[in-house]
């Protein structure tokens, strides 16, 4: 019932003591998501991020290093698992962020589902972990825009906001996007701020709890499923910029929230 988000009930992953669970059937830990790339449109650029806490040990029984924390599985739409080796593992404390450039594959591929399993998760009262395609693609039937993609991990603490100044074009609409984890679902005063505007969750439609599990194209566990229970990726609705530069603020409220990517689009 939390995973459908039932009123009443407690829908953080600081509640529920989170088991390992193979969704896509790929004999690993593992989940799936759709992607959808209009027709006649190029792939430029498509990382893949994931993370969650390091465990204390490995299947084999040992402590996991960088190599393992940057191993995982990777199913194109109708294709088989392929192992994959992460170009970059960044850690911090117990938490670790896994980066592939994965441009070619997800060209090649295109629109479907695709799955990712297979990485090193903890597990237990208050885990989490996820994975996310980020993908930028040219295409002549759409306004013209700028698409700057930020990544990097960061801890971001109550109290502390992460600020970031970006470019933005007088008059028109900036639209962000990102890709954290441990967001709480049933806290709300978490927000991402443009210009000192809190942003609406496209999936939510709060400006409140912008960290509320949400995972766009997401293929839920059963039907009915949304809360991914520490994990978040999906845009904000646009909105207007008054300056060459925009203040874009995370602010975790009460939270402690785990960015690992910040999408900009901006047009005008």
């Amino acid at each position: 019932a939390a995973r459908q988000r039932g009123a009443g009930l407690s829908l953080d992953n600081n509640t529920w003591a989170m088991v390992a669970v193979d969704a896509a059937g790929i004999g690993a830990p593992s989940s799936s998501a759709v992607v959808e790339i209009p027709a006649g449109a190029v792939v430029r650029s498509a990382g893949l991020y994931w993370s969650g806490g390091v465990p204390a040990v490995t299947a084999e029984g040992i402590a996991p290093d960088d190599a393992a924390l940057g191993s995982a599985l990777l199913v194109a739409p109708g294709g088989s698992p392929v192992a994959i080796s992460a170009q970059t593992v960044e850690r911090q404390g117990s938490r670790y962020l896994s980066y592939l450039d994965v441009t070619e594959q997800v060209a090649a591929a295109g629109s479907g589902t695709w799955s990712f399993g297979g990485a090193q998760i903890a597990t237990g009262l208050g885990a989490d972990g996820g994975w996310s395609l980020v993908i930028v693609i040219e295409d002549p039937t759409l306004p013209s825009t700028r698409v700057a993609v930020f990544d990097g991990l960061q801890v971001i603490a109550s109290g502390t906001p992460a600020g970031f100044a970006l470019p933005s074009v007088p008059g028109g609409a900036a639209s962000v996007g990102i890709v954290a984890w441990d967001g709480d679902a049933g806290s709300v005063g978490d927000a991402v701020l443009v210009d000192g505007t809190a942003l609406t969750r496209a999936a939510s439609g709060v400006t409140d709890n912008a960290f509320a599990s949400w995972a766009d194209g997401a293929v839920p566990l059963a039907p009915g499923d949304t809360n991914t229970f520490g994990f978040d990726t999906g845009v904000f609705a646009p909105i207007v910029t008054a300056g060459t530069r925009a203040s874009v603020v995370v602010d975790s409220g009460a939270e402690v929230v785990i960015l690992g990517v910040l999408t900009l689009v901006t047009s005008g």
